[in-house]
């Protein structure tokens, strides 16, 4: 993992937030794909029956759907190459840890992105994970 500046994009740090505060789960996440300061896709984790069509070997659980795969379904168009910010935000509105699952991760290399960055629970609050 390396560490990286996104500090320097409010607008897509707000519009994660924004997706994951419509999150009727605990733990509420949201996800942005962007290329620069431009939003492709959004999407946050929620009760979904259409999940079904997600293939298996890209989801955990059944009727419900990760933020990340919501955002890329949202996208519709190629991602490659392309950058990817999942946050998840506690009762308190607090960023906490948003790694994504070993699934997401799967499918975010099986459509392209280039790099996550995700919340973390401590300063500074955002890492990353290059994927290709």
């Amino acid at each position: 993992m390396n560490q990286i500046n996104i500090m320097n994009k409010p607008k897509i740090i707000q519009a994660a937030i924004d997706e994951a505060s419509k999150s009727t789960y605990k733990h509420k996440m949201g996800a942005v794909i962007f290329n620069g300061k431009r939003i492709i896709g959004k999407g946050y984790n929620k009760p979904c029956s259409w999940s079904r069509k997600l293939h298996p070997r890209f989801k955990k659980w059944p009727n419900s759907i990760h933020a990340e795969a919501s955002c890329i379904l949202s996208a519709r168009k190629t991602l490659k190459g392309l950058d990817m910010l999942v946050v998840r935000v506690n009762i308190k509105n607090q960023l906490r840890e948003a790694r994504p699952c070993k699934y997401c991760l799967s499918y975010l290399n099986y459509v392209g992105i280039k790099t996550v960055y995700f919340t973390t629970n401590n300063y500074p609050y955002f890492n990353s994970i290059r994927i290709r």
